[in-house]
């Protein structure tokens, strides 16, 4: 008789293997209970952590299990089981039902028919296992169950695995790459409202987004996801706005009919555990495949054609507009062509992109002009004659700038900073009691 019991600190899942050739208390019947906290009278969620038991083996029955509300003298609540002693070991499906029950819950539409079929046999073998099964037949189907789930070949493969993830903002823990890293006990940290934006490097059909938040209790998230072709132009895939479902591994799948891609962007607002505006994703899982050559990459030219012939070319630079201009006429061009290789539109779709990104606003002078007519006023008497000359050099430059209609926003901010810096060094002239005297003959040290 073996009778096993400890501060676990685990969820149910972690759990589950002593149900292969022990009995657990806890969980018993599906039943599973919060051991730690004020909701010990609960069934507990999937993803909770704190979960205690006692173990035991076959040859003992669990009558009864309880959870003692003793909060006031530990962390955790007392557990506490009625057993019987039986003269031999009682086969149990508990485990194996627990792998029907998720194995049933996968789509069949998502997998490919002969790695379906293999999942399908052993759930077959399952239900055809009588009372009178052995333990050790129960776990042979339970592993082939578990094998066959595990060997599911999508239809539609993961594609995100590995591909360039990048943060708009600081990452407070974790690294970027663990959004797609294969592992959901690795995460990555960052404030409310940083973009998370992962390059596919093509275009892509996307059939389903799946996203996994992290953290060790259930929690709640908000937040949006996008999808895009350019990386600019966003549309909503999915969305979790409430609080009616814990986001906490998991997973919130999300498909939506017709959407080719190249750019994902998650946007995160809301986690219920945390108090300084922080979220924490352990993967965003994305699944397609290769958009299906020259038509659906003229499909995705042909939206960058209309989205960007709406630019305004007077807020840009004349000749980043101009190289835009000319950009999209050749993609016409390749459009139009019925014998276009699927290499010709695919250097067009690159060439749409880079064009976009290359245009240079217009600079907006406002601040610099103003910078520039309060120097002009500034009364200089009394400042040195070095400090003055540093001055009105910084001056003119930034008054040439302003005169130069294709100036960029770049060249007027580094002006009007290197003006203000100006300003900030005017000094006064050194005053003659203070000047250091002359070294001579006379004061030099021998």
């Amino acid at each position: 008789y073996v009778i096993l019991t400890a501060d676990f600190n685990c969820n149910r899942e972690w759990m589950y293997p002593f149900f292969e050739n022990y009995n657990m208390a806890n969980g018993k019947d599906g039943n599973w209970y919060a051991t730690s906290g004020d909701d010990y009278t609960d069934i507990a969620s999937s993803e909770a952590y704190g979960l205690d038991n006692i173990i035991t083996s076959r040859n003992i029955e669990v009558v009864d299990f309880k959870v003692i509300d003793s909060m006031d003298l530990s962390d955790h609540n007392f557990i506490y089981i009625d057993l019987k002693l039986l003269d031999e070991e009682v086969p149990s499906k508990e485990y194996l039902n627990i792998e029907v029950t998720d194995a049933k819950k996968l789509e069949e539409a998502d997998y490919t028919v002969e790695s379906y079929g293999v999942l399908a046999d052993a759930l077959a073998d399952a239900e055809a296992l009588g009372d009178d099964a052995t333990q050790a037949e129960i776990n042979e189907v339970l592993h082939d169950i578990q094998d066959a789930a595990a060997n599911l070949e999508r239809i539609y493969p993961l594609i995100s695995a590995g591909k360039t993830v990048t943060v708009d903002g600081k990452v407070e823990s974790g690294q970027a790459s663990h959004v797609n890293d294969g592992n959901r006990y690795t995460y990555m940290k960052t404030a409310y409202g940083n973009d998370v934006i992962m390059d596919l490097e093509g275009l892509y059909e996307i059939d389903e987004i799946q996203a996994f938040l992290y953290g060790k209790a259930p929690r709640y998230y908000h937040y949006t996801i996008y999808t895009s072709i350019d990386g600019v132009n966003y549309e909503v895939y999915g969305e979790k706005i409430n609080n009616e479902i814990a986001s906490v591994k998991v997973g919130d799948v999300y498909q939506k009919d017709d959407c080719m891609a190249r750019y994902i962007m998650m946007d995160m607002t809301y986690n219920s555990a945390a108090t300084g505006g922080h979220a924490y994703l352990s993967e965003l899982d994305v699944f397609g495949a290769p958009a299906d050559g020259v038509e659906d990459y003229k499909a995705a030219v042909r939206q960058l054609i209309e989205s960007y012939g709406k630019v305004d070319g007077e807020q840009y630079l004349p000749d980043t507009y101009h190289n835009l201009k000319e950009t999209i006429v050749e993609a016409e061009a390749v459009c139009d062509n019925a014998e276009a290789t699927f290499e010709e539109v695919n250097a067009v779709y690159e060439a749409l992109l880079e064009a976009f990104a290359g245009l240079d606003k217009l600079a907006d002078k406002t601040e610099l002009l103003a910078l520039i007519a309060s120097v002009q006023n500034k009364e200089l008497e009394g400042y040195s004659a070095r400090t003055v000359a540093n001055l009105n050099e910084k001056l003119e430059a930034a008054e040439a700038l302003c005169e130069d209609a294709n100036a960029a926003q770049s060249a007027v901010d580094e002006a009007a900073a290197k003006l203000q810096t100006a300003v900030a060094l005017l000094a006064a002239p050194v005053d003659a009691a203070y000047k250091m005297p002359l070294e001579t003959t006379e004061n030099t040290a021998m």
